[in-house]
């Protein structure tokens, strides 16, 4: 059941991200639903569930969305499987995690992607770079992280069974 919903999450994401985003525009930026969502299952799931999530999400990106195939499926494993890692590290009530590390990814992420595309002769200026780090993304990453983690947590937590006696 959980991978079920971990699939219908990666579709509706991607649908989300190609109909309804693209209008939310912001000086021409928009938030990476789909890395905020590799972050917060990863921490949620642990570090294999994690990257394994990633590298979906990543080639459905490139499939979709980009002119190289590989580089995203192959960043969003890394951030995946290494926030993955801090499952266990963390409180999970805790809604800053999530935001600190979506922010966190967030600035990996340009920086790794700005560097392959660097490598794979593709025109990018030292001011392109810094404007996809030190933009409006990392905000609305960090938004859109409380408003994810609220949402998948309900979805993928498990109830708790307590016994207690009515008098």
């Amino acid at each position: 059941m959980t991978n079920f919903l971990i699939v219908l999450t990666i579709v509706i994401n991607t649908i989300f991200q190609m109909t309804i985003l693209p209008d939310l525009r912001v000086y021409g930026i928009v938030p990476n639903t789909a890395l905020v969502i590799v972050v917060i299952l990863a921490l949620l799931k642990g570090r294999i569930y994690g990257g394994i999530i990633g590298i979906a999400i990543g080639f459905v990106q490139d499939i979709l969305f980009s002119m190289v195939i590989g580089v995203n499926g192959f960043i969003y494993f890394f951030i995946g499987y290494f926030a993955g890692f801090a499952r266990d590290s963390f409180a999970r009530d805790n809604v800053m995690n999530p935001v600190i590390f979506s922010i966190l990814a967030t600035i990996f992420y340009n920086l790794l992607y700005s560097l392959f595309m660097f490598f794979l002769s593709v025109d990018i200026t030292v001011n392109q770079v810094v404007k996809s780090v030190v933009s409006l993304e990392l905000i609305f990453n960090g938004i859109a992280a409380v408003l994810i983690y609220k949402l998948l947590q309900k979805i993928f937590s498990q109830p708790k069974i307590r016994f207690t006696r009515n008098r």
